[in-house]
Protein backbone atom coordinates (compact mmCIF):
# COMPACT_ATOMS: atom_id res chain seq x y z
CA UNK A 1 0.00 0.00 0.00
CA UNK A 2 2.71 2.47 0.87
CA UNK A 3 4.42 1.51 -2.45
CA UNK A 4 1.87 3.22 -4.25
CA UNK A 5 1.68 6.67 -2.37
CA UNK A 6 3.68 9.82 -3.66
CA UNK A 7 5.33 10.38 -0.57
CA UNK A 8 7.74 9.16 1.06
CA UNK A 9 6.55 6.49 3.42
CA UNK A 10 8.79 4.41 6.46
CA UNK A 11 7.33 2.21 8.65
CA UNK A 12 8.83 1.28 12.13
CA UNK A 13 8.21 -0.91 14.67
CA UNK A 14 8.45 0.25 18.71
CA UNK A 15 12.29 -0.06 18.85
CA UNK A 16 12.49 2.00 15.26
CA UNK A 17 13.52 -1.11 13.14
CA UNK A 18 12.25 0.01 9.41
CA UNK A 19 9.49 -2.22 8.74
CA UNK A 20 8.31 -1.08 5.29
CA UNK A 21 9.57 1.70 3.14
CA UNK A 22 8.68 2.45 -0.48
CA UNK A 23 10.58 3.86 -3.11
CA UNK A 24 10.25 7.54 -2.64
CA UNK A 25 11.45 7.01 1.08
CA UNK A 26 14.53 4.61 -0.40
CA UNK A 27 15.11 7.98 -2.87
CA UNK A 28 16.08 10.01 0.17
CA UNK A 29 17.83 7.59 2.27
CA UNK A 30 19.85 5.53 -0.04
CA UNK A 31 20.80 2.93 2.66
CA UNK A 32 17.56 2.77 3.90
CA UNK A 33 16.94 -1.22 4.17
CA UNK A 34 13.64 -3.26 5.59
CA UNK A 35 15.18 -4.42 8.39
CA UNK A 36 17.84 -1.93 9.33
CA UNK A 37 17.76 0.62 12.39
CA UNK A 38 16.33 3.83 11.52
CA UNK A 39 19.26 5.50 13.58
CA UNK A 40 21.52 3.95 10.71
CA UNK A 41 19.90 6.14 8.24
CA UNK A 42 19.03 9.02 9.65
CA UNK A 43 21.89 10.87 11.99
CA UNK A 44 21.16 13.61 14.23
CA UNK A 45 22.37 17.10 13.45
CA UNK A 46 25.79 18.26 14.38
CA UNK A 47 27.07 20.05 17.54
CA UNK A 48 28.75 22.73 14.57
CA UNK A 49 25.51 22.82 12.72
CA UNK A 50 23.73 26.28 13.71
CA UNK A 51 20.06 26.35 14.96
CA UNK A 52 17.56 28.77 14.84
CA UNK A 53 17.44 30.01 18.47
CA UNK A 54 14.68 28.60 20.76
CA UNK A 55 11.54 30.78 20.77
CA UNK A 56 9.29 31.75 23.69
CA UNK A 57 6.28 30.89 23.79
CA UNK A 58 3.51 33.85 22.35
CA UNK A 59 6.14 35.10 20.37
CA UNK A 60 5.79 35.62 16.59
Amino acid sequence: MAEALPDPVILLDRTGQVLSCNAPARGLFASLREGSHISSVIRRRSSSTPSAPPRRAGAP
